[in-house]
């Protein structure tokens, strides 16, 4: 089985972030999911504790340095033997099959043009707005 590993970085979600683990405890497929907090002052940090249970998850928390540092942190925070990352948002919603396809998606090209040639994978989405109400079908 691969090593799947979901980054998530967070900064004040707690309006979202219920919604986006809720979406991730779903999933078809094993993964680790790595989150850092980006230095929150809402109840963003107590919901991501209260999901331990749920979810195979750790946490690293730190101070505001933004989304784009605190991503590189998740990464450069990866073990070795992670074979898949994923990014997600702290206001995302994944259908429950997201991992299972894309990581299909994903071997044929492996299979195509081998294992060690990187490749970098983007799904379409749908936009929701604030109350979860379906804006467009499709990003595309």
């Amino acid at each position: 089985m691969a090593n799947i590993f979901i980054l998530l970085s967070t900064y004040n979600g707690e309006k979202f972030l219920e919604e986006q683990l809720s979406s991730l405890k779903k999933q078809t497929i094993p993964f680790q999911l790595l989150i850092r907090d980006d230095g929150s002052s809402d109840r963003t940090l107590e919901i991501l504790n209260q999901w331990k249970k749920n979810l195979p998850l750790k946490i690293l928390a730190g101070q505001n340095v933004g989304v784009i540092e605190s991503f590189n942190i998740l990464l450069n925070s990866l073990p070795p033997e992670a074979d898949y990352i994923f990014f997600c948002d702290q206001d995302d919603i994944w259908e429950a099959d997201k991992i299972e396809k894309s990581l299909e998606s994903i071997q044929r090209q492996e299979d195509l043009f081998g294992k060690k040639i990187p490749l970098l994978f983007h799904s379409d989405l749908s936009v929701i707005d604030d109350n979860f109400k379906l804006i467009h079908i499709s990003l595309f």
